[in-house]
């Protein structure tokens, strides 16, 4: 079941129910009128209209993963990923009818992933995760680019746009955020991570840029909420685990890419670092600042209007410990408590709009049974 709230009428409801599949997942469409669930096992994508109650059936998506799922900028087109026949197909659909309008194979061998970008001219395809390929085609189904970065080795595990549509970054799984421009779509900047490991402690040793600065987490029983962030100076050691090659999915390589609102600046993770966050100038094109958490980031999230980012961890330390959300700015870092002891934060994301005149955001319990709403004062 997905239940869906108006912010603006509290005592408003809804209540979605695929009785026949099941939901595996479910996300918005950019219009804010039509929930898309994925059914279980991948058996049809549906739309639900929140203002006729209309409901399309799509059958046979590729997977469950939202990511195969993407929209153009206007929100007046969907293209989704699928499989017939043993090969990859993308198929643009018109949300006003949610009637195909455009069908066409792509050059993957087993899609992982769709990326509109924000300029509406290009639709990025990543591959499967056991090599590195990316593909770029244009909405109307011709090939405009591929690129591999390097081969006999794992692949991609994110991609983000940059606001603009002018920069396309990816990560792979050899720890490496790799920015691409839209025009020759080669890379112009890689950014890697502190990889070096140093004694038994899991540890990494972050050693430059020179002008890089690093906020840690740390207990702070005199602050507010009981935490509080402390500057420390290269070279500084991150938390690091020692991921299981020998299994499936190992937790190593950049696992996510997300930008600021003005495309400003970008935020990468590392999967095997899972308490730090990475901050680079996209000015500059280095590194700005790093995040070093106490326990896991479960979440981030930046405002649409202005470059800050929140953050959320994982719960630790007992039912008395400090609950905080973490905010990251230019001008400084901050951690921001919660007031309700038995709330613990466990993900974060702002308000899409840019038209508020104030910024909210909306904070779900680590339990997932509940939420709450918060604005940060001017």
């Amino acid at each position: 079941m997905c239940q869906v709230f108006d912010i603006s009428e509290p005592d408003w409801t809804a209540k979605i129910e695929d009785r026949a599949a099941g939901i595996a997942t479910a996300i918005w469409a950019p219009d804010a009128r039509h929930v898309i669930t994925i059914a279980e096992f991948a058996v049809r994508l549906t739309a639900w209209s929140l203002n006729s109650k209309a409901v399309t059936h799509i059958n046979a998506p590729k997977s469950t993963s939202p990511k195969c799922v993407t929209f153009n900028p206007t929100g007046t087109h969907m293209a989704l990923a699928e499989r017939r026949d043993c090969k990859d197909y993308v198929t643009v659909f018109s949300v006003a009818t949610w009637e195909p309008i455009k069908h066409f194979a792509v050059s993957t061998v087993d899609l992982a992933s769709l990326h509109w970008s924000p300029d509406g001219s290009a639709i990025a395809i990543c591959d499967h995760a056991l090599d590195y390929k990316l593909v770029v085609y244009s909405p109307g189904g011709k090939q405009v680019a591929d690129y591999v970065a390097y081969e006999n080795g794992m692949g991609i595990r994110s991609a983000s746009w940059s606001p603009s549509g002018q920069m396309l970054a990816v990560g792979s799984y050899d720890g490496v955020c790799r920015v691409l421009n839209h025009i020759t779509w080669k890379p112009f900047a890689e950014w890697a991570h502190a990889e070096e490991e140093v004694g038994s402690g899991g540890q990494s040793v972050l050693r430059e840029p020179d002008g890089v600065v690093v906020y840690r987490e740390t207990n702070a029983p005199d602050a507010d909420g009981g935490v509080a962030y402390v500057v420390d100076e290269l070279p500084v050691g991150i938390p690091t685990i020692k991921p299981a090659m020998d299994k499936p999915n190992p937790k190593v390589g950049v696992c996510s890419i997300s930008f600021s609102g003005d495309g400003s600046y970008a935020m990468t993770r590392s999967e095997h670092m899972p308490c730090a966050a990475w901050i680079w100038d996209m000015k500059t094109l280095e590194l700005a600042s790093v995040l070093i958490q106490r326990q896991p980031i479960t979440s981030a999230s930046w405002d649409a209007s202005l470059p800050r980012v929140l953050l959320t961890t994982t719960p630790g330390g007992g039912p008395d410990a400090p609950r905080a959300v973490f905010m990251w700015t230019p001008d400084g870092a901050s951690c921001i408590p919660v007031p309700n002891a038995g709330f613990s934060p466990g993900s974060v994301a702002w308000c899409p709009a840019l038209e508020t005149e104030e910024s909210s955001f909306v904070l779900c319990d680590s339990s997932g049974t509940s939420f709450c709403c918060g604005y940060v004062a001017a």
